[in-house]
């Protein structure tokens, strides 16, 4: 099978889990964006609307495996019942047309006998968080260009957050028990993983 039917099949898999278990919204109790922004009671949702969003690559070299995928959401969108900017409350909703997370990682020794699976975790962070329309309560805030916002101090913060290495032992955990490479089997769980990293606690 080439590496696009395959990756379309995971992305297949994934979405009927979703909708097989209703992970299409999450609910997130309180949380921020750094100093000055902070939420509470907040939900997310369009998790059932995964996509490609880049070029997506496989290396094998000898009994490593390394992939390089790039992945976000069709409808992304979060919603505030309570958003303090600078002492401000409102309620409010933001909505990213421009997703993507970048997972890279190698799998070693995968199928092998005599040799232990391990996986390395090269990368995983957000390609572009772009194209945000933000709308509140707050007419002063209403429709403000978030863009920059987002490039230079969300997306920076929110990587800050992520552990790499709670990951890359959740893909750990699921690739190495499978005896071949089938990466419609396993992507699954890779997303998964990647999801509770970047929604801690709440899947």
């Amino acid at each position: 099978m080439s590496m696009t039917l395959e990756l379309t099949a995971a992305t297949a898999r994934t979405k009927k889990r979703q909708q097989t278990f209703m992970i299409a919204a999450v609910h997130v109790p309180k949380g921020d964006f750094g100093s000055h922004v902070s939420f509470s009671d907040s939900d997310v949702l369009g998790l059932d609307s995964l996509k490609r969003t880049g070029n997506c690559s496989l290396e094998i070299v000898e009994k490593n495996v390394t992939l390089d995928l790039h992945y976000g959401f069709g409808f992304y969108l979060q919603t505030f019942k309570s958003l303090r900017v600078d002492d401000k409350d409102m309620s409010a909703s933001i909505r990213i047309g421009d997703n993507s997370v970048r997972v890279h990682y190698t799998v070693h020794n995968i199928g092998q006998q005599g040799g232990r699976c391990s996986v390395t975790l090269h990368d995983l962070g957000y390609d572009r968080l772009a194209n945000v329309d933000f709308h509140t309560s707050r007419p002063e805030f209403d429709g403000l260009d978030l863009e920059d916002f987002f490039a230079q101090q969300v997306i920076p913060f929110l990587e800050s957050k992520i552990d790499k290495r709670a990951v890359e032992l959740g893909l750990e955990r699921f690739i190495c028990r499978q005896h071949r490479l089938e990466i419609s089997e396993h992507m699954p769980m890779l997303h998964q993983s990647v999801f509770e990293e970047i929604f801690p606690s709440q899947l």
